[in-house]
């Protein structure tokens, strides 16, 4: 199973589902470039790259499939275009509130872009943020933090 998060969401959004998902089945949630723990990107945040960086991180861990592919929010239209491109690599999808198809293409997209690398800088700001001014109850994940002032997405 390959969880998705939603814009601006880490990897860390799983953790529940993932302990509760991983005796039974092998489960795989990762930081999006810019997102969580993981460095900023080197090109544009576009659906067709953040496409590409999956297809990289599956093969990376040498899964060649098929997975289930769970996508959240703005995490559907990137496992929407994986499995229409990984057919044979994709054994289904769960979608969950997903964003619509409508809203990644056109004239949406330069939003989205944007809508990208904002979300990113206020990611990065929060978890940098949190810690030096002591926001943060101690001991808790900057990642968790952060998806919980996002309401959990």
């Amino acid at each position: 199973m390959v969880f998705e998060a939603g814009m601006g969401s880490a990897a860390s959004q799983w953790n529940h589902i993932q302990r509760e998902l991983s005796s039974r089945y092998r489960t795989i949630a990762y930081d999006r470039a810019g997102v969580g723990g993981s460095d900023a990107a080197d090109s544009r945040p576009t659906l067709e790259r953040i496409v590409d960086d999956l297809t990289q991180v599956l093969d990376a861990l040498g899964e060649t499939g098929p997975v289930l592919l769970v996508g959240h929010s703005w995490g559907g239209p990137i496992v929407r275009v994986f499995a229409s491109l990984h057919c044979s690599r994709t054994t289904g999808l769960v979608l969950i509130d997903a964003t619509s198809a409508t809203v990644v293409s056109g004239a949406m997209t330069v939003l989205n872009v944007a809508a990208f690398g904002v979300n990113s800088l206020l990611f990065r700001l929060r978890r940098t943020h949190a810690f030096k001014r002591g926001l943060l109850p101690e001991g808790e994940s900057p990642e968790i933090a952060a998806a919980d002032m996002d309401g959990g997405t």
